[in-house]
Formats: C-alpha cells, structure tokens, sequence
C-alpha cells in the first residue's frame, strides 16, 4: 500500500530529526546510527532485507538533506537577507 509505504517513509524521517534534536551532540547521533545499521541484521537476525536497508540510508540521506536546507535557509535569513 502506497499510504503505508509513505507513512512509513515520513516516520522514519522524523524520527531521525527528532533523534538528532534531542542527541546530546552529533558525534553520538551519528555514532548510534551507525549502530543501528549495523545491528539490523547482526548475528543472524535477518530484521530488513538489502532493498530495505537500501531504503533506510536513503531515507537517512533525505533527512539529512531537509536538516541542510533547513540549516540553510536559517542562515540566509539570518546573515543575508
């Protein structure tokens, strides 16, 4: 179903800004995520196949982008314009 799949898309998103918000600093956010790919499929577990840890740092890659833009436009807002 296209809805869940977005839904699923939009949580996973936000959870990782959310995340990084409230992560004391960025090296252990990024340090934890690293982990958390790791672990998916650690000792066997099988959690998510290729297609979808392919999906998960493609999902991360664009929450990574909307936290730049949005870093962005707050610096133009606040240095430029």
């Amino acid at each position: 179903d296209i809805t869940l799949l977005k839904e699923l898309k939009d949580s996973f998103i936000e959870g990782y800004i959310t995340f990084l918000s409230e992560s004391p600093d960025k090296e252990t956010f990024y340090t934890n995520m690293k982990r958390f790919f790791k672990e998916l499929n650690a000792n066997g577990r099988n959690i998510v196949g290729n297609s979808e840890k392919r999906l998960l740092e493609q999902l991360q890659l664009s929450a990574e982008v909307l936290l730049n833009d949005k870093w962005l436009d707050d610096f133009k807002q606040n240095y430029i314009l």
